[in-house]
């Protein structure tokens, strides 16, 4: 956001160097008006089932969602006839539907989030790069002005040459020309050099701070895709050592007799894997399509079929119990009927069916926080997104008012020179920012 009303301008060209209009053009192509935010604080998160931090607490106090596909499963019997076994299947069936009633409230909220923003956000966007479109058409037609000092005319070829570029990042010819004909180095070559400067960046930073060998990068121009090639490159790095260090923890186990909880575990897990595998092996038998003489039938039995194969590939133990409903193999008092054992068996599943989704939970987490751009500290909750979208339309619109102002003042060509003289400082301070170290006004 603008820091004061008279000056938009230079706060736009956040990297520009007012003496070196090349500097600025290279700084203008890291710099996009629309895909850069206002600076603001991100208001205070309340608790929350999304929020960054302590999210298995959070997730632990959460109300408990209406009765799902897996809460339905649940053994329905007398508190006082309820045996720990079918307490804990109980627990875990619950704790599944609970999670996935976060996960779709969440898709929900962030969903209607992007609508809204996409809605309100969008018209305050294309207004002001109307009045920036407005502000390099007026620059370009008035730097010739016999009146502008030298260093008037520089601050307004740098201001020039960026916004225009900022305009040419986001795909408009026009401005792209015009910032090509007003500067000494066109896009393209700006371009090419920051991305030969990525590069080595990114290949001196792998090298010499992580001590990992470089990613190959010859032939990427785009600075992006060198650090996802970089990303790649060291989680293929992360994944090799993975594997060594996995190897090595199994070498040394082999040489170590197992402990008695250690074969307990071993065993109950073989247990429950022989568990899934028998419940998929009956389902097969009774869905089984060429079995069924009945045209409309055999389409059931082969829909079913294929929801079958595709759960048990992904472990969904609650996914097969209600095929295992549909087909009428079993029916609602199934569970309470089943031993200890068997019991005990099941549950083992669903924890571990329950901690997959946790993790794909905190997977979806994350990618919302990043395509939404939120603030670190600020929850996925309606009430919260609404209040910091509510926050970025005022500064936008703030700044729409500052555009105007400019746009007026530079009108007249005492105000223009005024006008230019306050950009100069604003950027005399940026410069002085980024020798001492600190951050650039970007807004």
């Amino acid at each position: 956001m603008p820091t004061s009303p008279r000056q938009p301008a230079a706060r736009k060209t956040a990297s520009a160097s007012s003496a070196q209009p090349k500097a600025a053009s290279t700084a203008a192509k890291k710099t996009t008006v629309r895909k850069t935010a206002p600076s603001r604080k991100a208001p205070r998160a309340a608790p929350g089932y999304w929020a960054a931090s302590d999210e298995a607490a959070q997730a632990a106090a959460a109300p408990l969602p209406a009765e799902g596909a897996a809460s339905a499963l649940r053994v329905v019997a007398q508190s006082s006839t309820m045996s720990p076994e079918m307490k804990a299947f109980n627990r875990a069936l619950v704790r599944i539907d609970k999670i996935k009633a976060q996960m779709a409230e969440m898709e929900a909220t962030c969903q209607a989030h992007q609508q809204a923003e996409q809605a309100e956000l969008k018209p305050l966007l294309a207004q002001e790069t109307q009045l920036i479109r407005e502000m390099v058409l007026f620059l370009d037609g008035h730097l010739e002005l016999k009146s502008l000092s030298k260093t008037q005319r520089k601050t307004a070829t740098t201001l020039l040459l960026t916004l225009a570029a900022n305009l040419a990042s986001q795909g408009d010819a026009e401005m792209a020309e015009l910032h090509d004909r007003r500067s000494p180095q066109t896009l393209d070559d700006i371009e090419k050099e920051t991305a030969k400067a990525a590069a080595m960046s990114i290949q001196d930073m792998v090298e010499s701070v992580l001590g990992e060998r470089a990613p190959d990068l010859e032939g990427v121009d785009d600075p992006e895709e060198m650090m996802r090639a970089t990303i790649r490159h060291m989680q293929k790095l992360e994944e090799e050592d993975r594997l060594r260090r996995e190897a090595a923890s199994a070498a040394r186990k082999a040489k170590r007799k197992p402990s008695a909880a250690q074969e307990q575990a071993q065993a109950a897990q073989e247990h429950a894997d022989v568990t899934l595998k028998t419940i998929f092996r009956q389902i097969a038998s009774r869905l089984h399509p060429d079995r069924e003489p009945d045209e409309q039938e055999r389409l059931r039995k082969t829909a079913l079929m294929s929801e079958a194969n595709a759960a048990y590939d992904r472990k969904d133990l609650v996914a097969l119990m209600n095929i295992q409903l549909q087909a009428e193999m079993v029916d609602r008092d199934h569970a309470s009927r089943l031993s200890a054992e068997r019991l005990a068996a099941l549950t083992l599943l669903l924890k571990q069916q329950a901690a997959e989704l946790e993790r794909e939970r905190q997977m979806a987490q994350q990618r919302w926080m990043h395509q939404l751009n939120v603030p670190f500290g600020l929850s996925l909750q309606p009430a919260m997104l609404r209040s910091w979208l509510n926050q970025t339309l005022s500064e936008y619109n703030e700044r729409l008012t500052h555009w105007r102002e400019d746009l007026a003042q530079v009108q007249e060509e005492t105000g223009f020179r005024a006008w230019l003289n306050e950009q100069t400082k604003v950027l005399k301070e940026q410069e002085r920012a980024q020798r001492m170290g600190g951050m650039p006004f970007f807004f």
